[in-house]
């Protein structure tokens, strides 16, 4: 990392779940937060300040219970904001000067603690057309395919989807994988000579009693149509 900021200083530097550092990676954050460099063993120094610095945590989210060692949640999808807010920013301060006892760490971040709200049904939809039109493209550009989801069926997909709000943007994709790209690759890997211009459709996506999902994909060639139903 001190390599590639003396290459270039102005960067943008994103440490994930901060909370799960060791003790001898935040005396670090210290030094580059109090200081503005950090001197590595050789004895050569770095210098941070013309770089953004961004620190991505979940604490103030969930907390672990003390008799049970599992992890809860303490806000919840619906939460209105400034309570939501307000309820992270006093425990990550907790986290700070009561768990780990390293005010100081907090003392430098100070205000700077942006709190997340969790994503909206109109978000959700967003991040999931973009993630489709992002399939549809790669389909386009590596394969000369073109995929097409009728409505009713990306209706149903979108539910299933947007279903759970505590993943976020990345749950979103996750069922998406598991709905749309896993059977659509099944059905392309089974039919036979797929030459460019040809059409997938999805035309139906259908949840059993038992829970189990069901795809269904055509694939159109001309006047030639195949279906099969391929589980996700």
């Amino acid at each position: 990392m001190t390599s590639a900021v003396r290459e270039n200083p102005f960067r943008v530097i994103l440490f994930d779940e901060i909370e799960k550092a060791d003790k001898g990676i935040l005396d670090k954050f210290l030094q580059v937060l109090e200081d503005g460099r950090l001197t590595d063993g050789q004895g050569v120094t770095t210098y941070f300040s013309e770089c953004v610095l961004i620190f991505t945590s979940n604490l103030g989210v969930q907390r672990t219970d003390p008799e049970t060692g599992e992890r809860e949640w303490i806000v919840a999808p619906g939460t209105p904001y400034k309570e939501l807010e307000a309820t992270v920013r006093d425990n990550v301060k907790k986290h700070f000067e009561q768990v780990i006892g390293r005010p100081e760490l907090m003392n430098r971040i100070g205000g700077n603690v942006v709190v997340f709200d969790f994503i909206s049904d109109d978000v959700a939809e967003q991040i999931f057309d973009l993630q489709v039109r992002n399939i549809q493209r790669q389909l386009a550009h590596g394969h000369r395919l073109v995929l097409r989801i009728e409505d009713k069926a990306r209706r149903e997909l979108l539910e299933y989807c947007t279903r759970d709000k505590w993943n976020g943007g990345r749950g979103i994709g996750m069922v998406l994988e598991t709905h749309l790209i896993n059977p659509l690759a099944r059905e392309l890997f089974a039919a036979s000579d797929l030459g460019p211009g040809t059409t997938v459709v999805v035309t139906e996506v259908h949840e059993a009693d038992s829970g189990r999902v069901d795809t269904k994909v055509v694939v159109r060639k001309g006047d030639t149509v195949d279906g099969a139903t391929r589980q996700g």
